[in-house]
């Protein structure tokens, strides 16, 4: 296994069968893994991920998945400062005037991404408070 930059987990494949053995409480109260949105420093490589479950009644539960000390946490890792923008390394070969487009939720920046310009998110509705917006100055 290679080295990891602080709070880089490992590369590893979050295959549906991992996923089934992290989230076993969702999984048995009806969820079904839709979808994993991976956080990344400015050069790419992953800090932390988002998984999205989703429920036949409707609901959503969007949960943090990251790998400290060897072990899968489902809870952010600690940060110094603010939070990183999730698809930031998109802004390091964009050009500056190129459109970046803020929207609720990572399954939202995703649909963006090659139509529009850049999608990007702080996460849910309550999490913009602690996102480090600073990556955005000067850009539309």
């Amino acid at each position: 296994m290679e080295p990891q930059k602080k709070n880089n987990p490992p590369r590893v494949n979050l295959s549906p069968e991992l996923i089934a053995e992290i989230f076993p409480k969702q999984l048995s109260a009806g969820f079904t893994y839709q979808s994993l949105h991976p956080y990344r420093d400015d050069d790419g490589l992953i800090i932390y991920w988002r998984v999205r479950f989703v429920h036949p009644d409707g609901s959503k539960k969007v949960m943090p998945l990251s790998y400290e000390n060897e072990k899968w946490k489902i809870k952010e890792p600690a940060f110094e400062g603010l939070k990183p923008l999730y698809n930031l390394h998109f802004l390091q070969k964009a050009p500056r005037d190129q459109t970046v487009y803020l929207v609720e939720g990572e399954k939202c920046a995703d649909a963006i991404v090659g139509r529009m310009g850049i999608g990007m998110t702080s996460g849910g509705a309550v999490s913009a408070k602690g996102a480090d917006w600073s990556k955005l100055k000067g850009r539309s």
